[in-house]
């Protein structure tokens, strides 16, 4: 069974860097495999912007995993809107 606590979601781009990581891809050799830019990559990894399906799936595929590991992810961004006050 598989149980998350409360407070301990992980962000795309950290789980991104488990799944490379445990299969010795570095953003280079990923962005071979998928057709998604390194700097496409770099800024997931960071957690600037978030993939559409279609990236993610091809990420995961590039990886060798389910686009499901991905569920569960929080989609966030550190990009800033820019608003006037």
């Amino acid at each position: 069974m598989y149980t998350m606590e409360v407070g301990s979601a992980v962000t795309f781009g950290q789980k991104l860097r488990e799944l490379m990581t445990a299969r010795e891809h570095s953003r280079a050799s990923l962005a071979a495999a998928s057709g998604v830019p390194v700097s496409t990559i770099t800024g997931y990894i960071s957690d600037i912007g978030t993939p559409s399906l279609p990236t993610a799936i091809a990420l995961a595929n590039a990886l060798g995993v389910s686009v499901v590991e991905f569920a569960g992810c929080e989609f966030k961004s550190k990009r800033r809107e820019n608003v006037r006050p």
